[in-house]
């Protein structure tokens, strides 16, 4: 089976959601990772890990951006 390449959408065993780029079957380019408990990030990834510029939106609505 081939890896995942390009856009795409992953919901996971405990219900938390990626939407998204990806590269040789990882999270890799921008996207959005929406948590469990409410929070979510939108910004880019590497190798299935938050980094570059980004922002963070907590469940209560507060906002980190960097």
């Amino acid at each position: 089976m081939g890896e995942r390449t390009g856009y795409g959408r992953t919901i996971t065993k405990n219900g938390e959601v990626h939407v998204g780029m990806y590269n040789k079957g990882k999270m890799h380019g921008k996207g959005d990772y929406y948590f469990l408990f409410g929070d979510r990030y939108k910004g880019n990834f590497t190798n299935d890990v938050f980094e570059g510029n980004g922002n963070y939106t907590y469940k209560n609505g507060e906002k980190y951006i960097g």
